[in-house]
């Protein structure tokens, strides 16, 4: 996985927020996931934009870190939700 690839939210996936986390409930498994804050706003970008190099200039602005630092805890974050089976990723 790297900035160029393609990282689909499934529709499977059933998000609510609860006060500052998240929870994703897999529909298919009926396993949920929650996410902490940071893990939210990562999750709210994914929703908002396709372009993983436009997302990480975007949270590198949002949080004030060098991109390389969020690029690597963005591609780490996507690979979680991959194995869990919450987004696929081409």
């Amino acid at each position: 996985m790297n900035l160029n690839s393609n990282v689909t939210l499934l529709e499977t996936v059933f998000v609510q927020e609860v006060d500052e986390e998240m929870i994703l409930l897999d529909t298919n498994t009926q396993k949920y996931f929650s996410l902490d804050e940071v893990g939210a706003i990562f999750y709210h970008f994914l929703e908002e934009e396709e372009d993983l190099n436009v997302i990480v200039k975007e949270l590198s602005e949002h949080f004030s870190k060098d991109e390389k630092v969020i690029e690597n805890d963005l591609l780490h974050f996507l690979v979680a939700l991959q194995e869990k089976g919450l987004v696929k990723v081409t």
